[in-house]
């Protein structure tokens, strides 16, 4: 837990100082867009937590063929970067960090597209990224403290995202939002090594999905072409 509480004063400050950009970027500006066609952001920004749901095993040599489920992790973080090319499509990176599972844990960091509809106030998206995954687990104390019967140590992997969420910006012409939602399935697959007696090893090929919510920040805007009279 004690990743998890520096990872989530991190954010804390990162928005605090997002905030403070944002208010004097818009004391600076000089006119204000038009509330019935509010201008597309350029650059996206999202911290969010995050709960992620494990429905998979890893099944090692010894004896016969030990199976180990994964455990849901329920506290984790995600940072997002979105930078849109038009009103629609932009690319996105995305680092997420689920540390503290109670026989697991992972981090991702991936990158790919975005897609999203943007209105007055509510904006809808669907992204697909890829990327890597640093896993860990499951793993299985024994009897004796500070010791595993089962333990797999973090290795790296590949990772792949596909989801979509809405946001929604109670003020159009501000910088700050809601995250109501993001919901994604990942697939993510790690390539364990045995050890000596291969009580511990094996492929995990990890299926999850993780439902997050949190605040988003924007910058700069793409102007949304206002309909001929």
């Amino acid at each position: 837990m004690r990743l998890l509480s520096s990872l989530s004063r991190a954010i804390f400050l990162a928005a605090v100082f997002i905030l403070s950009i944002q208010s004097q970027l818009y004391g600076q500006a000089t006119s204000a867009p038009n509330p019935q066609f509010p201008p597309a952001s350029r650059l996206d920004v999202d911290l969010l937590y995050s709960y992620l749901g494990i429905h998979s095993a890893i099944t090692t040599k010894y004896p016969y063929g030990v199976t180990e489920h994964f455990a849901r992790i329920p506290y984790g973080a995600v940072l997002g970067v979105s930078y849109y090319l038009t009103q629609n499509w932009g690319i996105a990176a995305e680092y997420g960090n689920h540390p503290d599972g109670s026989n697991d844990g992972l981090q991702t960091l991936e990158a790919g597209i975005n897609y999203r509809r943007p209105s007055i106030h509510w904006t809808p998206f669907a992204h697909a990224l890829g990327g890597r995954t640093r896993m860990g687990g499951p793993n299985v104390p024994s009897q004796t403290a500070g010791t595993y019967s089962l333990y797999h140590d973090y290795t790296w992997g590949p990772a792949a995202t596909l989801g979509g969420g809405l946001d929604y910006k109670p003020y159009p012409s501000r910088c700050f939002g809601v995250r109501i939602i993001q919901v994604d399935y990942e697939y993510l697959r790690a390539v364990y090594p045995y050890d000596a007696g291969q009580l511990s090893g094996g492929t995990a090929n990890v299926n999850t999905y993780r439902i997050s919510s949190g605040i988003n920040f924007t910058f700069s805007h793409i102007p949304i072409p206002q309909p001929h009279i």
